[in-house]
């Protein structure tokens, strides 16, 4: 196997589809090719609802969004062919644009994106699934699932030789993305600050229940003064108002509809506390360096691991992984409601001294 640490590499391609959460978290890797290889082009390949994420990346020279067959539509053989055929056009799109090709996600799918790159050099993790192994020309060592989320990619660039990987989660708000922020804030009298909370989730055992939501809340309000603001997107407005019509002593701004992710990250980023479950948005606490409580129910919130201002709650005995137990044997999983408010607050003021005190 050759070794890169020896090579050049000016036409770069990354594959990194999805969730928001694991793109939130695979952002250093951009800045790290940069720093090995100031003068290469960079682009990467994203699906449509994480590609707001990379948007405005200094080091990245194009943001490549591959809409490809997905749900419902992509089972059965139909699916299969349906596949197929957005890779093919991807492929037609890519091919031979690239010196080199990083899949640092590791499925199938992103390794079909990889190939479509053409790259001569195709990098990924040796613990890709779903065959993506196969189509790796130099595969990197994993280490073991204890891990800041941020090492797994330094061990890809240390395995290029750059001796200091950034581990920092990013993200680049624009002016456009300022302004609607400013336009969602605009009269919101909050004078000691707010607390941004990202409640909604795809999976029911990451919910945590709109009644302690907005009792956590009004514990935040009577404690510190602090207003609230609720984040989500199209489908979440419901719950944020479900959320916000329980509270007492608080009158919560909705955001939730409003945003795009960038959007998100802005108004995040002048919040003085972040709590949310284990969702894609929560992760913008970590990229804007806003103080979070991530409250956890039975995942592993392994990727938190010495994130700095983060507090994580989880109370469960049960750890499972989403890809390993099968959703039937616990889709209905409430130990998530083990955190309790009293919880969140004693978190929020343990983080809210940390930062004074910084």
């Amino acid at each position: 196997m050759t070794d890169l640490t020896q090579k050049r590499f000016d036409r770069i391609l990354v594959v990194k589809l999805s969730a928001i959460g694991d793109v939130i978290m695979a952002t250093p890797f951009a800045r790290g090719l940069k720093d090995l290889y100031p003068d290469a082009q960079i682009d990467w390949v994203v699906e449509p609802l994480s590609a707001d994420i990379l948007r405005g990346n200094p080091y990245l020279r194009d943001v490549i969004v591959w809409n490809r067959a997905k749900g419902k539509a992509a089972k059965g053989l139909k699916g299969v062919l349906s596949f197929a055929k957005d890779t093919l056009s991807l492929r037609r799109r890519l091919h031979g644009r690239y010196d080199v090709a990083f899949d640092i996600q590791g499925l199938g799918r992103s390794a079909a994106a990889m190939w479509a790159g053409g790259a001569p050099i195709r990098v990924g993790k040796d613990d890709a699934r779903e065959g993506g192994r196969l189509l790796l020309t130099h595969a990197f060592p994993v280490p073991e699932p204890t891990y800041r989320a941020a090492i797994q990619y330094t061990g890809i660039l240390r395995f290029l030789g750059h001796q200091n990987p950034p581990i920092d989660l990013e993200v680049f708000p624009d002016d456009g993305n300022r302004a609607r922020a400013d336009a969602l804030l605009a009269g919101f009298d909050s004078p000691r600050g707010f607390v941004s909370i990202t409640p909604a989730t795809t999976r029911p055992y990451k919910h945590w229940t709109n009644e302690a939501f907005a009792e956590t809340l009004d514990l935040l309000k009577d404690s510190f003064g602090l207003e609230a603001v609720i984040h989500g997107g199209p489908a979440d407005v419901e719950m944020a108002e479900g959320i916000a019509g329980l509270c007492r002593s608080v009158r919560p701004r909705i955001v939730a509809g409003q945003t795009t992710l960038r959007d998100a990250a802005e108004v995040i980023r002048r919040s003085r506390l972040l709590v949310g479950v284990d969702t894609g948005l929560m992760h913008f606490g970590m990229a804007t360096g806003t103080p979070t409580v991530a409250i956890f129910g039975p995942t592993n919130p392994h990727r938190l691991r010495d994130e700095p201002h983060v507090r994580v709650l989880r109370q469960s005995a049960i750890l499972r992984q989403d890809n390993i137990v099968k959703k039937r044997d616990w889709w209905e999983d409430r130990s998530i409601d083990l955190n309790t408010p009293a919880d969140v607050l004693a978190a929020a003021s343990d983080l809210l001294s940390e930062v004074a005190a910084a």
